[in-house]
């Protein structure tokens, strides 16, 4: 949560909320597999739109050596 103080913008708010999921797999201790979500919401005050919902995926692979 936040809120502008000076210049044009003073006392506009804005708002920002994410959520993250993730899961991983190793099948050893040199190699594993990830894949998650993540979404995230901006709601602002602000005259310019700024407002947003995003939905985020991904997978991996990753290694050690």
């Amino acid at each position: 949560f936040g809120e502008f103080e000076s210049g044009s913008l003073n006392t506009v708010t804005e708002d920002i909320y994410s959520v993250n999921l993730s899961l991983a797999y190793r099948f050893n201790p040199f190699i594993a597999v990830e894949a998650g979500y993540s979404y995230t919401v901006l709601e602002s005050d602000n005259p310019a739109p700024r407002d947003y919902d995003r939905n985020r995926t991904y997978i991996g692979v990753r290694g050690i050596f």
